[in-house]
């Protein structure tokens, strides 16, 4: 794929991965390269790469041009981009476009469907959808593969591009898009949420259930329910929120035997299906907790700000036992045997990271913002995990002067 370099897929969270094609001196064919991730990370392995392939690097480029915009054949020309939000994408683009990038949409969401107990995911995406059906996940998860494959070997679970066949053909949708923070606050942007939302109501042809997976601040259900309700009625549709509570590298694992299953609905009848649909997990011992819409859209912020809050508190003990002479381990340790407490998330270490707790701390202290209520400890959190990012910066100087 490299070799030829077209269209791949490349996770935002694994910019090592252009620093691993720098090594494989396959990049000869690249003439241009964009970017629209601002992340110190990818920004830095992009201009490693358009180094070492004497090409020209341009950041920030925010707009990618849609599918059906495209053009064919020869009229291609050596220009590639990197878009996206929860994956970048590699576009070849024509000069024609370049010039005036602000004014053209991106086209790129990925939204999940469960059709009669088969899964159908449907992508915006041809190339990755091609390479899931030839048995190929463009994407790194522990076990992902084998479990994809299984499954589509037994014909339990489908890929398409059909949305209208995907959503006609459902009784549950899952959205399934990534919220990462705003560019112009710290807010979630919830563009990819709306436009999904918005892509599923056109084909709605009887009674569905709507399901947000995605991390979203509190009262989005209800603006979901209020977009769709525009092109459909409201007793054809149920929105509800299922927040995932999954670790990257465990994911599987995490979904197989969760701590708890979160499902907010205001109609019972729907969180009894809901409950029906997860009905084998539960039977493995997992808890089925159910509460209003806006509460499970909330509860997933609370837990995150919840375990940054852990993180961030025995960074700062980890601090004052650097000038004590004391050990964090034994001081983390004898903390976490109090069963109130818990040893988990009490380990010292840089800063909190990760696709997650950065965004989500950052989103639910605007949300209180947006209801009038100040939550202090959590801005106080974020504002001590900056800072042990820089303390944790000035000791390997101190170490290595």
């Amino acid at each position: 794929i490299i070799k030829s370099i077209e269209h791949f897929c490349l996770p935002r969270v694994y910019p090592n991965f252009l620093n691993n094609l720098l090594k494989t001196r396959s990049n000869k064919n690249i003439k241009r390269i964009g970017c629209t991730d601002s992340s110190d990370g990818l920004f830095q392995a992009l201009q490693d790469l358009a180094l070492a392939s004497k090409c020209k690097a341009i950041i920030n480029y925010e707009k990618i041009p849609k599918d059906k915009d495209w053009p064919t054949g020869d009229k291609w020309d050596e220009y590639y981009f990197f878009g996206g939000e929860d994956y970048e994408l590699v576009f070849s683009l024509p000069k024609k476009w370049a010039k005036n990038l602000s004014k053209l949409d991106k086209d790129i969401n990925e939204i999940g469907f469960f059709t009669d107990g088969e899964p159908s995911i449907e992508f915006k995406d041809n190339k990755k959808i091609n390479l899931l059906n030839n048995n190929q996940v463009p994407f790194f998860e522990p076990g992902l593969k084998e479990l994809v494959n299984k499954n589509y070997s037994s014909s339990r679970l489908k890929f398409t591009t059909n949305l209208n066949s995907a959503v006609t053909n459902s009784d549950i949708i899952f959205i399934c898009v990534g919220t990462p923070t705003s560019k112009k606050n710290h807010s979630a942007d919830l563009q990819h949420v709306f436009k999904a939302a918005t892509e599923v109501s056109k084909y709605i042809n009887k009674f569905k259930i709507i399901v947000t997976k995605s991390t979203v601040p509190i009262s989005t259900g209800d603006k979901i329910e209020k977009l769709i309700s525009k092109k459909k009625r409201k007793r054809l549709f149920e929105v509800v929120s299922n927040p995932e509570f999954l670790r990257e590298g465990e994911a599987i694992r995490d979904f197989r035997f969760p701590d708890r299953i979160v499902v907010g609905s205001n109609n019972k009848k729907v969180t009894r299906k809901i409950e029906s649909l997860y009905d084998p997990i539960i039977k493995k011992g997992a808890k089925f907790f159910s509460t209003n819409r806006r509460g499970a859209e909330l509860i997933k912020y609370a837990s995150n700000a919840f375990l940054a809050t852990k993180i961030s508190y025995v960074n700062e003990l980890a601090n004052l036992c650097e000038k004590t002479g004391v050990s964090i381990e034994d001081v983390s340790l004898g903390i976490g045997l109090d069963k109130r407490i818990g040893s988990r998330f009490l380990r010292a270490g840089p800063a909190f990271g990760g696709s997650c707790f950065p965004k989500d701390t950052k989103a639910v202290t605007v949300t209180g913002d947006l209801f009038k209520t100040d939550l202090s400890i959590i801005k106080a959190v974020i504002k001590s995990n900056e800072k042990s990012r820089t303390l944790f910066i000035d000791l390997v100087k101190k170490i290595l002067s």
